[in-house]
């Protein structure tokens, strides 16, 4: 049987009373029974067995064994700078680019993007990194890639720190992955349903960005991360 993972920000030896909800999907969810043992991690690559201990109606708590640090991410760092989708389709990229090793995903009110009003949108950054614990829980990563708070693609082209390897996908472009190309760190920037505007993509090649084509089909806002960083990490990362 598949030992099940659950993510506690801050991990010792020793028992441990989890937070309400934790123990709700622990013991009404899973319908985890005492002595149960699980595996725990912090999101910062730190990993430990745990045995449920003192179940009753309302509450568990965990006895935290032989912390270790493990780490399954891959060498190549990726960022993912993707522009806000409608409905679940941003849901949907963070779960399967969390799986797929991404580092960090940056939210982007593009041209062409529908944001929410500002209030929802604070909810929703809080409500895609739920989505990436949640994954990492499934995909038995230990580290928890950072959705970073949601900018204009302006203030990000601006924001500097950029790494070397910069793509900003474009269907109509000539430029592919050969695979002489050697670097550990790479941005990935991607636009919504509507895609970018020449503008804006005039605005990233200024800052350094190649254009990149992933084939002769356009692709959806949701499916596009996963193929790119599927490629990235063939060329570059652990696959």
């Amino acid at each position: 049987m598949r030992i099940s993972r659950i993510y506690i920000p801050e991990i010792s030896e020793g028992v441990f009373t989890p937070s309400e909800e934790t123990q709700h999907y622990l013991m009404r969810v899973l319908r985890l029974k005492h002595g149960r043992v699980i595996e725990v991690f912090d999101g910062n690559g730190h990993v430990a067995q745990a045995t449920l201990i003192h179940i009753d109606r309302r509450r568990c708590q965990l006895d935290i064994q032989s912390i270790e640090s493990v780490s399954v991410e891959s060498p190549l760092n990726t960022h993912l700078a993707l522009a806000i989708s409608k409905g679940d389709r941003f849901d949907y990229a963070v779960q399967k680019a969390t799986e797929l090793g991404v580092s960090q995903i940056t939210p982007l009110i593009t041209e062409h993007s529908e944001p929410p009003e500002t209030e929802r949108l604070t909810k929703k950054v809080e409500h895609w990194q739920k989505i990436a614990i949640a994954a990492c829980e499934q995909c038995a990563r230990n580290t928890v890639p950072n959705i970073n708070s949601a900018i204009s693609l302006n203030e990000f082209l601006q924001a500097g720190n950029l790494p070397d390897l910069k793509l900003v996908l474009h269907h109509r472009s000539n430029f592919q992955l050969t695979g002489g190309e050697s670097t550990d760190s790479a941005m990935i920037l991607i636009g919504p349903e509507g895609g970018l505007a020449k503008n804006e993509i005039d605005q990233a090649i200024k800052a350094g960005f190649k254009e990149w084509t992933i084939g002769p089909r356009i692709l959806r806002t949701e499916t596009a991360p996963i193929v790119a960083l599927t490629l990235l990490q063939s060329a570059f990362g652990d696959f």
